[in-house]
C-alpha cells in the first residue's frame, strides 16, 4: 500500500502552539528538484513569524555541524564545504531578521539526531511540531511519536516552493 503524498503548509507551525525545526540534512541537499527551498520557507512564513515571535528552530548542533563541515579542507569534498559555508551565512542573514533562532538544541553527543528526538520526545503534548529532513531516522522517529500524541507531528522534505 503505497501512502499520497501530503503537503503541508509550514506556517501552520510556526504560529503560537507549533514549532518548525530544521535538520543540516537539508542545508546540505543538492537535489535540483529541492533548491530555493530555504529562501521559499522564510518568505512563506516570515510574516507569521514575526506576528508570533516564533522564529524556525535550527538547533545549536546543526550550526555546529555546518560550521564543521565549511571548515574543512578535502577537495573530494569541495561542494559539501561549500554549501556548509553558504548554509551557515543563509542562518546568520535569517537569525538577524529574527526569522530562525539557534540558541536551543544542544545535546551531549553533538549529533543532531539526538537532538530531535529530544525535542520532539520532550514537547510532543505541549506543540504541534514539523522537521523538515533528509534523513531517514529523525523521520521515522517523528512519525512513530506521532501515534502517542494528541498533537500533529510529522517530519519530511522541502519542495523549492518551501512547504
Amino acid at each position: 500500500m503505497t501512502r499520497a503524498l501530503e503537503l503541508l503548509d509550514p506556517v501552520d507551525f510556526v504560529g503560537p502552539t507549533g514549532r518548525l525545526l530544521i535538520d543540516t540534512s537539508v542545508f546540505m541537499d543538492s537535489r535540483e528538484d529541492r533548491r530555493g527551498g530555504l529562501g521559499a520557507l522564510l518568505e512563506r512564513c516570515g510574516r507569521t513569524i514575526r506576528r508570533n515571535q516564533n522564529p524556525i528552530v535550527i538547533p545549536t548542533d546543526v550550526v555546529q555541524e555546518l560550521t564543521k563541515q565549511s571548515r574543512k579542507v578535502d577537495p573530494d569534498r569541495a561542494e559539501a564545504i561549500r554549501r556548509a559555508g553558504i548554509a551557515i551565512g543563509f542562518i546568520e542573514d535569517a537569525a538577524g531578521l529574527g526569522l530562525v533562532r539557534t540558541d536551543i538544541g544542544h545535546d551531549s553527543k553533538h549529533y543532531a539526531d539526538s537532538v530531535f528526538e529530544a525535542i520532539f520526545t520532550r514537547f510532543a503534548n505541549e506543540y504541534d511540531m514539523c522537521l523538515v529532513v533528509n534523513d531517514i531516522t529523525p523521520l521515522l522517529h517523528v512519525r512513530l511519536l506521532s501515534h502517542s500524541t494528541s498533537r500533529k507531528l510529522v517530519a519530511g522534505s522541502l519542495t523549492k516552493e518551501g512547504l
